[in-house]
């Protein structure tokens, strides 16, 4: 195929956004729509290939010795690096993301987790998301190809459906919309129908105008995780910037447009820009690594950036000229499998060999960070149960509760998520089921206010409301929004005070290694107690006593000025930098078998009294 060096401009743009993003350099906060560029580019340039030799085993062939020697590579070095600079618990969750790249499913594993924007994990290997896309897309090639000889309107049809169905997943479950292929086939589509419709002879000012539209396109502002097909992602703008480069594609720009110094530096970078991408994550996240800090990209200034931004300067024309570039025969489907079979145990064994260097004490620690329940109502609800707002917490395996007295509320942020299980044990031996909202927004945004709270409590046939908020989450406006909601619906309403976290600008976890290290005695964090810290929130809860019900339920937890953070067998009470584990939540059940006890009691009465 005729080598173009607009297209190595658009893959330089690309790369360059997406690296500026996660460097956090002010103004590229949508850096992250280059990867939408590089979609439409693959689009456009396998239709140009697979139309040329329509042979999937050689279209394999070449795409895989294109492709894997390079991954192969850096996933390796990435890995080993991160055995001397993790520590188990974050080296752990590298092991778990180097399985799923030996298969080319990383999207998959990362649906299966947090969504992409979330920082609380380690993830060094997040942006191999894009490559499972690819692959699952390569794969699929031959077989759009030969549907589309049967019905030539048939890529029209794909591409268009594909589209729906991402801007409708956008609605409910933007994670899905941003990381399955299905979902993003559109963009592949875009690029496969640019090249069906390609000029022989570029229009470079047309050519040069769409370019300049997805460099602004760029600084376009998207909120990526807002159920909106219009701001969220992929969403409006992913939808502008890809029909720029299936223009830019389209009409092209003659190469002589790019013969200065400028040009041709932009058409270098494009040239290693696969390399490129690959390296440039794991380097930023080894650099700026801190054990239980999760991802972590820098402050994106100069004095931050610069020798990351050296190291990928370095590795990038390494990787390229002795690997990338280099004739790659030996990569066949044997080859090709005993890789990812070495991957695979790599993944699967570094992590135990590494945890052989600490203590006891310290593993002990390490295991604290996997020491949660599941996620609100588990992955899979969304899909099992499409719309629903609410699901109900089953802690007794499913078992049918004796003498049903009644449906409980627990409404809350997260912190409300990681105590489901022991509030909802204790729920339903009092008689009590439990329902959760689906969301850990409730009452924090405007379209999830007082009425629909009130719409939550008619159609689950809610009795009784429970709030518990972490303090910064825990506002006037919602125990008034709450507060509305329960007088308007006749139903009772309880608030547990928080549970004590962490300061924003200290990590728990690592303030508990370094104690279980050292020998020293492990931290201690502030009692919450909102009569003195949150006098705002008090001064509501005394005026409206005779509807809202205060609960304090840390007397497991705390003495009157402090709170423990891990249990009398060195066991971490916490996960993570304020969110309490599975063991810390059970300690809290004895608080709300009390609060459960007092409901009864107030239901006896009532009905006593009628």
């Amino acid at each position: 195929m005729q080598f173009r060096t607009d297209i190595q401009i658009l893959r330089a743009i690309a790369v360059l956004a997406v690296v500026a993003f996660h460097l956090q350099i002010t103004g590229f906060a949508s850096g992250f729509l280059g990867v939408d560029v590089f979609f439409v580019v693959s689009g456009f340039l396998m239709q140009k290939l697979y139309a040329r030799n329509p042979s999937p085993a050689a279209f394999y062939q070449r795409r895989a010795a294109r492709l894997l020697p390079v991954y192969f590579a850096c996933l390796f070095l990435s890995i080993f690096a991160a055995f001397f600079i993790t520590v188990p618990s974050d080296f752990a969750q590298v092991g778990e993301q180097g399985l799923y790249a030996a298969s080319f499913t990383s999207n998959i594993g990362f649906w299966f987790g947090n969504s992409y924007w979330n920082k609380d994990n380690f993830t060094p290997f997040l942006h191999l998301w894009s490559l499972g896309v690819e692959v699952q897309y390569y794969l699929l090639v031959p077989l759009i190809f030969w549907l589309c000889r049967k019905h030539r309107a048939m890529l029209w049809l794909l591409t268009f459906a594909s589209l729906a169905l991402c801007l409708a997943l956008i609605t409910f479950s933007p994670k899905t919309g941003f990381f399955m292929m299905p979902a993003r086939f559109w963009e592949f589509g875009l690029g496969m129908l640019a090249a069906r419709h390609a000029l022989s002879v570029p229009k470079g000012r047309i050519g040069l105008a769409a370019m300049a539209g997805i460099i602004a396109a760029m600084f376009l502002p998207v909120t990526p995780e807002a159920l909106s097909p219009l701001i969220g992602h992929p969403g409006g703008a992913a939808l502008l910037i890809t029909v720029l480069t299936a223009a830019a594609l389209m009409f092209g720009v003659p190469d002589g447009w790019f013969a200065n110094p400028v040009g041709r530096a932009m058409a270098a970078i494009g040239n290693a820009s696969y390399t490129l991408y690959l390296v440039h994550f794991p380097v930023i996240l080894l650099w700026f690594y801190g054990p239980f800090w999760g991802t972590r990209f820098g402050s994106g200034t100069l004095q931050d950036i610069w020798a990351p931004v050296l190291i990928m300067a370095a590795l990038t024309p390494a990787f390229y000229w002795g690997i990338e570039k280099r004739r790659a025969d030996w990569v066949t489907l044997k080859s090709t499998a005993t890789l990812c079979v070495a991957l695979a145990l790599t993944s699967w064994l570094a992590p135990i060999a590494q945890i052989e260097r600490f203590s006891p004490a310290e593993r002990t620690i390490f295991k604290g960070v996997t020491d949660r329940g599941p996620v609100r109502c588990g992955q899979a609800h969304r899909f099992t149960d499409l719309g629903a707002e609410a699901c109900t917490v089953l802690p007794l395996e499913g078992q049918p509760i004796e003498n049903p007295r009644g449906t409980v509320l627990f409404l809350g942020d997260s912190h409300s998520d990681v105590t489901k299980l022991s509030f909802a044990k204790a729920a339903n031996s009092h008689g009590f089921s439990v329902i959760i909202p689906t969301t850990n927004d409730a009452l924090r945004r405007d379209y999830l206010g007082a009425d629909w709270l009130v719409k939550l409590i008619e159609t689950q046939g809610i009795n009784h409301v429970v709030l518990l908020y972490a303090k910064e989450n825990l506002s006037l406006d919602v125990l008034s929004e709450a507060q509305a909601a329960a007088s308007q619906s006749g139903v009772t309403l309880s608030l547990i005070a928080p549970t004590a976290q962490e300061v924003p600008t200290v990590k728990l976890m690592n303030r508990m290694f370094e104690a279980a290290r050292d020998g020293t005695p492990p931290p201690t964090l502030p009692r919450v107690i909102l009569q003195e810290s949150h006098t705002e929130v008090a001064s509501f809860l005394a005026k409206h006593a005779d509807t809202i019900t205060l609960h304090d339920v840390n007397d497991a937890l705390c003495d009157p000025a402090t709170c423990r953070t891990v249990n009398d067998a060195g066991k971490p009470l916490y996960f993570d930098n304020g969110h309490l584990s599975l063991t810390g939540a059970r300690l809290l059940q004895p608080g709300f078998e009390r609060i459960f006890a007092e409901i009864s009691d107030a239901k006896t009465a009532s009905k006593t009294q009628q």
